[in-house]
């Protein structure tokens, strides 16, 4: 038989360990059964139906597994390929009548005898069997129920058969096995208690009223006699069988009978492992499938308290099947309500299901969680899933508003009275309630948000009132206010736990500013607009907040200034805000959320952005309503953009959140100016290098915390970890300051910085920072003070009226010394400048979020194009700094990590650049805009009354940011987009030509330069290739710039006997790769041929006169023509030539070529490289012209035939260089000549002969011996 190679392999694949594979296998080997019409192939189905059969009685378990499930699977999806009686005829053939010659081979038929009922069953063909015919498979199988250590897997398959079989064949064939199996049920507790007790009860259901010797006519198992029985039978069983009994007990509703004392051995502390795994077993199974009165039954205080303590710990030896179960538990419970439904395992064995049975409902798991164990999701593992986490993010609708109110109580008392809930449990006891009570603050967020989620939030504001104060009452506590009376608890609140409390309420608002209206409708020309409910909590909290704080506002004014005009500030904001005013709803909410955070951490800086915020929204008002505006200040959207500014640079989430809702609300309200672009570019464009122009101020590096890294995946990394950083600076101590961002420690980063940077700067950075006098005053009385005795005064420096000190009393000076110094250390000049550049750079890539929302949602040309010029520069920035760290050019690896890690270090003092990619993603949002958007921005434009200048600055910037080296495909695409959407807007004129050409004149000037003397311009040829590629309008104002360079140069050489330079040849072929590329743009009809009816045929005639007036006669000639001289040229011209013969006859022009002149070109006396193009136009344009007139499917078979024709060619010219190499081996002597695998010979190497001179040395060898072990187990069998 003949087969595929790798339809062989699948056979392996299907009997190794790999379930993966496996099933990979099996669909591949049951679809290369049949062709592409569905037909069988004879030859692979009879060696797969013998294969499969016999490998039933393979000695592997896993390769027995493997062709069993194929097997049926054949069976099932193929069941004409095998018959009933072809099927038993391979068993008999391979099974049955085999002669074991080993013990192990026995034992792997005994195993094929249990496989082959399970088989038939499996496929459905038992029923299909006449009594007759399934006798002998179940008398051989029965004859195997002696051996012991396949009873197991006899009473496995006996119940399949059972469940399958019609009752007459049952009673007629398992009559006198059921006999012996009750017996053994009646007398012994064994192992198989379960299984037997399966099987009989199956056994009597499918026996209903027959008579079957000793059995019972009827099996209750809430009856006293198979309590006992029940119970050892989970005690014993394992897997399947397990879920098989709970299946069985919840029918007869036995379960509730037994469970009190089963529940009992099973949550023993000394239970073994077994039983533990038991338990969960049956915990998971009735949540998945027995649905909500017994889950309620199931889950008490002990099972739930055993579940989770085998998460707790990874040490744990069921620790993995606990989690395994949880997961699948909690995925079946929320697949209704997720996206992605979680596959629920299947059953091995069938069963006999209710209609009405299915998984518990999330709101009764998470009852029975949150009432029996509210601390479960603290105890489990890192790794393990927590259960009542779980069900509110994924399930949080199906929860009821009653049981997360119920927890969020449970968890507050938990807060304020930790010892309540730590009594009894002795997991709880080991833990510190600092952290106890952070989880509770943790926890408690999650479920308001749960709660208050929008957009139909399940409760209202005023019910769930307390659990908001709750958090400012006791994040108060930082400032050692005394707590409500009832609030007072059992021990006092430390001041990480009041930490912990600001950072979950700041969380809570963040998440419901991110959920705000309009999120789950967002679109090109929509924000997200902030939420109603969002500015109603926040007055709720900060009118309690007054309340609370009513009696010791006093006290609290002197380390929080200004607070009680703040508060007042802050609730008559939220008040006048209207819901429709949804800028004025943003700056309320901006300025209440800032006051709060300003409570948990009080800075001067935050106590004027608050006072600027709240006189921004007084003039907004003020001008809306039409009263006269104060000229003599600032306009109020610079004046915000300022505070946003401010807010961004903060290290906590929540400001940042809350300012950049702001900023968009003031883009999309068309309230912004030119002056916030201007502030924003200012921070942008700042550099902190000593070589820049720009300085940062001392006073915003002393207000910058926190400096982080500023690489955009660092910074992305870093706000997605906020969340964790905070519950971890939550919980590290008393001493730990309030701050969403996680600090990172700069002391290793800035020696690595260090060890790079040249000498050269270090030397200009130590000049630039001197020690103040105050300082140096300071420092010496903390000297003195550390000598003690031993220091001597100004007037006692030249006295001999000393001491000696003894060892101890100088090394302790010798610490107090070194302690002072450590005290009055300072910041070396690179750390101060590194600080200063990581602030900055943290400030200026937040920057970039609000230059992608003017692009993004703005349509005032005074804000939308200036950001377009910005972000231009800094993408050619970017782009420049990317190809210095990242050269093309292969070179010393050591010499680019120097490089690199040079590079690495300037960027971390100077701050100055963002990545490449994600300035670039920001300017792709210029083509994403909305029609509506890009409507309005295109009349606002034109509407202007220097558009032409506005438009043409763009452009000219356009030119500049193309001045890059070798720049990526991706940037010059997106710079051709930008370039592609002013000339969309400058269409849209009344007087387009006329504006046209003065957008354009920046890239004609430039274009010019390239086409003529292209050393001269800086700019990326790839750009204005893209740009003719993709514009139709540059394309038209370029291409008689190109035709003029085109023709110059034409008459040019033919006129001068001086052959070009080198530049200029440059610039031509420059020049025809432009026309090629426009060319290519109308063979593929993107542009309109009526703006270039002539120029292909213009140029063919041209280039063809020029080619006809070349004495081809003449080697000397040819080789110095100036379209042959160098390659890049050559294949400049023919291509172009190409292209514009495609495009004429497109146009329906006739082009004539004389033969002699394709001839010639054909068998050009030039190089092979240069003949190369000329020969391929020449054979495009003479099958071009025969094809002319042709259908499609004509030209298809003409292509065919010339293929062929090259192919035999080839063959050919192979044949008859291997005919001359025979005979010249023949005239040689006969050498061997070997043949290669294209048909050319090759002859064999000879080996240089020995001269006479030469002598041969013979070497010395080790004698092989080659030792054959004597197998005797080979001699024995044969």
């Amino acid at each position: 038989m003949t087969v595929d190679r790798n339809f062989l392999d699948l056979f392996w694949t299907i009997s190794g360990q790999d379930r993966t594979k496996r099933c990979e296998a099996v669909e591949q080997l049951l679809c290369s059964l049949t062709d592409n019409n569905g037909k069988a192939k004879p030859e692979y189905v009879d060696y797969t139906k013998e294969r499969l059969v016999k490998g039933l009685k393979s000695f592997s378990a896993d390769a027995r597994i493997g062709f069993s499930q194929t097997l049926c699977s054949l069976l099932c999806k193929h069941p004409s390929f095998v018959t009933n009686s072809q099927l038993l005829e391979l068993f008999n053939k391979h099974i049955y009548s085999t002669a074991a010659s080993s013990t192990k081979e026995e034992k792997s038929v005994k195993y094929a005898y249990i496989l082959c009922p399970r088989v038939l069953c499996e496929a459905d063909r038992i029923t299909q069997l006449k009594l007759d015919q399934i006798k002998p498979v179940v008398d051989r199988f029965l004859s195997l129920s002696s051996t012991s250590n396949l009873k197991a897997e006899i009473l496995s398959v006996s119940q399949l058969l059972v469940s399958k079989l019609p009752p007459k064949f049952v009673h007629k064939l398992f009559s006198d096995f059921a006999q012996k199996v009750w017996q053994l049920f009646s007398l012994t507790d064994s192992e198989l208690l379960g299984d037997q007790l399966l099987f009989l009860l199956r056994l009597r259901r499918r026996l209903k009223g027959i008579d079957v010797g000793e059995l019972p006519a009827s099996f209750d198992l809430s009856s006293k006699m198979f309590r006992r029985k029940l119970i050892k039978s989970f005690q014993h069983s394992a897997g399947d069988t397990i879920l098989s009994l709970v299946d069985e007990t919840v029918k007869q509703a036995a379960l509730k009978t037994i469970w009190p004392k089963l529940s009992g051995l099973l949550c023993d502390e000394n239970a073994s492992v077994r039983c533990r795994k038991t338990l969960m077993q049956i915990a998971s199974h009735i949540i998945c499938q027995h649905g909500d009165d017994w889950t309620r039954y199931i889950l008490s205080e002990p099972v739930i308290l055993v579940l989770t303590r085998q998460m707790s710990k990874p040490t744990l030896s069921c620790f993995e099947d606990a989690c395994s179960l949880m997961r699948q538990c909690l995925q079946t419970v929320c697949a209704p309500y997720t996206k992605k439904r979680a596959a629920v395992v299947q059953r091995a064995e069938p069963m006999d299901t209710d209609d009405g049975r299915g998984p518990t409902s999330p709101s009764t798991l998470f009852s029975c969680f949150a009432e029996l164990h509210p601390t479960c999701d603290l105890i489990c593992a890192h790794s393990a899933p927590k259960p009542l986490q779980f069900l509110m993010n994924f399930a949080h609708q199906a929860i009821g508003s009653e049981a997360l109110v119920s927890y969020a109580t449970k968890l507050m008392r938990l807060f304020i009275q930790p010892k309540s809930f730590t009594v009894g449990h002795s997991d709880l006891d080991a833990i510190d309630q600092n952290v106890l009570r952070s989880f509770a603050a943790f926890q408690l967020q999650r479920v308001l948000w749960c709660l208050l989620r929008p957009p139909t939030p399940s409760v209202s504001l005023d019910s769930i009132e307390q659990f908001l104060t709750f958090f400012v009452t006791f994040g108060l506590t930082v400032h050692n206010l005394p707590l409500p009376a009832d609030y007072q608890s059992e021990t006092p609140i430390g001041r990480s736990v009041a930490n912990a409390c600001w950072l979950s309420f700041f969380r809570l608002l963040t998440q419901l500013a991110s959920h705000s209206e309009g999120a789950a409708q967002k679109s090109h020309d929509k924000v997200s607009a902030p939420h109603s409910l969002l500015s109603d909590a926040l007055l709720l909290v900060t009118k309690a907040t007054v309340e609370l704080l009513d009696p010791t506002i006093d006290q609290l004014e002197t380390s929080v200034p200004r607070l009680s005009s703040h508060l007042h500030q802050s609730i008559s904001l939220l008040k006048k805000a209207c819901s429709e005013d949804k800028l004025g709803l943003a700056m309320a909410n901006l300025h209440a959320v800032t006051l709060l955070y300003y409570l948990s951490n009080p800075s001067d800086n935050l106590n004027v952005l608050m006072d600027d915020l709240a006189e921004c929204f007084k003039r907004r008002r003020n001008c809306h309503k039409g009263h006269p505006l104060n000229d003599s200040g600032p306009a109020w959207p610079s004046v915000l953009t300022d505070v946003v500014l401010g807010l961004i640079s903060n290290p906590s989430t929540m400001l940042r959140s809350f300012a950049r809702t702001l900023f968009d609300q003031l883009i999309v309200s068309g309230d912004a100016s030119k002056e916030c672009v201007r502030l924003i570019c200012d921070v942008s464009s700042i550099r902190v290098d000593r070589r820049s122009v720009k300085k940062v101020d001392d006073d915003e590096d002393d207000e910058a915390e926190g400096l982080i890294a500023f690489s955009d995946e660092e910074l992305d990394t870093a706000e997605g970890k906020d969340d964790a950083d905070e519950e971890l600076d939550a919980e590290t101590g008393p001493n730990s300051e309030i701050s969403e961002d996680k600090e990172v420690d700069e002391t290793g980063s800035d020696q690595s910085e260090q060890s790079v940077s040249e000498s050269e700067s270090d030397d200009d950075l130590e000049e630039q920072i001197d020690m103040d006098e105050a300082h140096l005053t300071s420092l010496r009385e903390q000297i003195k003070t550390a000598l003690g005795p031993a220091a001597l005064g100004e007037d006692e420096i030249d006295s001999t009226s000393y001491r000696e000190f003894t060892d101890a009393e100088m090394f302790a000076q010798d610490e107090a010394l070194a302690a002072a110094f450590r005290a009055n250390r300072l910041s070396t000049p690179k750390r101060t400048i590194a600080e200063r550049a990581r602030s900055l750079g943290q400030l200026k890539m937040r920057c970039l979020d609000q230059f992608e929302c003017i692009l993004q949602h703005s349509s005032q040309p005074e804000v939308f194009w200036p950001t377009i010029t910005h972000m231009l520069n800094l993408a050619k920035e970017a782009c420049v700094a990317e190809r210095k760290t990242y050269p093309t050019e292969k070179q010393d690896t050591t010499r680019n990590l120097k490089k690199l890690r040079q590079r690495l270090s300037d960027v971390a003092r100077s701050g100055d650049l963002p990545g490449l990619q994600r300035v670039l993603e920001i300017l792709k949002r210029v083509t994403s805009r909305g029609l509506n958007l890009e409507s309005q921005l295109t009349k606002a434009t034109l509407a202007l009354p220097n558009v032409a200048e506005t438009l043409a600055t763009v452009t000219t910037t356009i030119v500049d940011a193309s001045k890059v080296g070798s720049p990526q495909p991706y940037y010059l695409n997106v710079i051709t987009a930008i370039t592609q959407f002013v000339f969309h807007v400058a269409s849209a004129c009344s007087e387009a030509e006329k504006l046209l050409i003065a957008v354009s004149e920046p890239l004609l000037k430039e274009f010019h330069i390239y086409v003529t003397s292209t050393r001269k311009s800086s700019i990326a040829g790839g750009f204005f290739l893209t740009l003719l590629h993709q514009s139709q309008v540059f394309a038209t104002h370029a291409t008689p710039l190109m035709l003029d360079a085109f023709f110059k140069f034409l008459e040019s050489a033919s006129s001068s006997n001086k052959a070009p330079d080198g530049a200029q040849l440059f610039a031509h072929t420059n020049c025809c790769n432009a026309l090629g590329m426009v060319f290519q743009a109308l063979a593929e009809k993107r542009y309109d041929d009526s703006c270039f009816s002539k120029v292909p045929k213009r140029i063919f005639t041209r280039s063809i006169r020029f080619l006809s007036g070349l004495n081809y006669d003449s080697l000397e000639d040819v080789r110095c023509f100036v379209w042959f001289s160098k390659l890049s040229v050559a294949t400049a011209v023919f291509n172009l030539l190409t292209w514009a013969t495609k495009v004429a006859r497109r146009q329906g022009f006739e082009l004539a070529l004389e033969p002699k002149l394709i001839q010639i070109l054909r068998n050009l006396p030039c190089k092979s490289a240069i003949r190369k193009p000329a020969r391929k136009f020449a054979n495009f344009f003479s099958q071009s012209v025969n094809a002319e007139g042709l259908s499609k499917e004509e030209k298809q078979a003409i292509k065919a035939q010339r293929k062929q024709a090259r192919r035999a060619k080839r063959k050919e010219k192979a044949l008859l260089q291997q005919e001359k190499l025979v005979a010249l081996n023949k005239n040689k002597g006969g050498e061997h000549v070997k043949t290669t695998q294209n048909g050319i010979g090759k002859p064999k190497a000879r080996k240089p002969s020995k001269t006479s001179e030469s002598h041969h040395v013979s070497s010395l060898k080790r004698k092989h011996t080659s030792y054959k072990r004597k197998d005797t187990k080979k001699q024995k069998l044969s």
